[in-house]
């Protein structure tokens, strides 16, 4: 839906894949944060048997319009998209629907369900955010605490020494961004300089977290380098990035992260490393908190049939959502990262969220999976 009074509204289409395993069977929606990318089966479509049906964001890969109407890219839009793609399909598939998404697209799938409760029967929300401010504090208070002190402080002299070896370290990092195809049109040692600081970010979202393979003051130029691309996507601040629709939510609706850049403030190139520069536009005043508040307020006082799962030392986990006075499960590994599911969980917590499903579709424990 758009606003049609626009002399030159947006058209687009919309891409979603949609695998078949009966017209009697339930239906797993999955709303993708970004772009469909590789075909999968969700870990909810196995174990309910489930037909599957993947949406891809709009605004991301194939779902792109050819006019980039920013003020059309919204979550009350984005919501819409799944709203009217439900109402066609549930003509085909009658049976019950269950939402999920991982990340971004599990914070999606939250948001859809609050602003329609009843298109689906309920909700499973893997690692998803709810932030509460542009750059919220809660990331950074779970750095002061997740892991040891001794591992936490092996990253940070990692940290340091980076950027005081960065004079030597910049050439290859130029030649790494070139065999990327990366640009760097916001400086080269500015986006070393953000990697460096996104590194404890990446370290404990998606990585093994071990402390003990950090290259020390001894480690040759290229050894700290492969460090810190391995763990640490360099990318992210590329020009690629730039004009990002996902920076687009994350700095206007979404809310996001920042850096404590305070610890390395003698060895920064900059005062400030705001990553909303990548969002095209971008002014603080557009940031607009009532959008995930008033998801706050749904989940805690409104929402039913609502299960999420998180992993302890995942960043994205300081701001998990709230558990509410509704029918709500949240379930937890607490030594997991960003890659945590229904399938990493304890064998109890795993029977807990079969027990919930089973209660939410009305059907026999038998009948929800491993």
């Amino acid at each position: 839906p758009v606003d049609h009074s626009d002399p030159e509204p947006e058209v687009f289409s919309q891409r979603i894949l949609i695998g078949h395993r009966g017209f009697d069977r339930p239906v797993v929606l999955v709303t993708e944060g970004y772009e469909l990318g590789e075909n999968y089966v969700a870990e909810l479509a196995e174990m309910l048997g489930a037909n599957q049906v993947r949406v891809e964001h709009r605004y991301t890969g194939d779902s792109t319009p050819e006019k980039l109407q920013w003020e059309h890219l919204t979550i009350a839009q984005a919501s819409e998209d799944y709203h009217r793609i439900v109402g066609l399909l549930r003509e085909i598939y009658p049976a019950p629907w269950v939402s999920t998404g991982w990340s971004k697209g599990g914070q999606t799938a939250l948001i859809y369900r609050s602003h329609y409760p009843d298109d689906v029967v309920a909700t499973v929300a893997y690692d998803a955010p709810l932030p509460r401010a542009l750059e919220d504090p809660r990331i950074d208070a779970h750095f002061n605490q997740v892991g040891t002190a001794e591992c936490r402080q092996r990253l940070a002299d990692f940290q340091r020494l980076l950027l005081e070896r960065r004079d030597e370290l910049l050439p290859l990092f130029r030649w790494y961004a070139m065999g990327k195809g990366w640009g760097l049109s916001v400086g080269e040692a500015r986006v070393f300089d953000s990697t460096v600081l996104e590194f404890p970010f990446s370290f404990w979202q998606y990585s093994d977290a071990d402390c003990d393979v950090l290259p020390g003051a001894g480690a040759a130029d290229d050894e700290l380098l492969a460090e810190l691309v391995e763990v640490a996507d360099a990318g992210w601040f590329s020009d690629a990035t730039l004009d990002s629709p996902s920076f687009h939510q994350f700095c206007t609706e979404l809310g996001f992260y920042g850096y404590d850049e305070r610890p390395f403030a003698d060895l920064l190139t900059a005062d400030d490393y705001p990553l909303c520069i990548y969002a095209p536009d971008w002014t603080e005043e557009e940031y607009d908190p009532e959008p995930m508040e008033e998801l706050d307020r749904w989940l805690r006082t409104d929402a039913e049939r609502v299960m999420s799962v998180y992993g302890g030392i995942d960043p994205w986990s300081a701001p998990a959502i709230p558990v509410g006075e509704g029918d709500q499960v949240q379930l937890w590994d607490l030594e997991g990262n960003h890659f945590t599911f229904l399938r990493t969980l304890s064998d109890e917590d795993r029977m807990i969220a079969r027990q919930a499903l089973a209660r939410w579709l009305d059907v026999p424990l038998a009948e929800v999976g491993e």
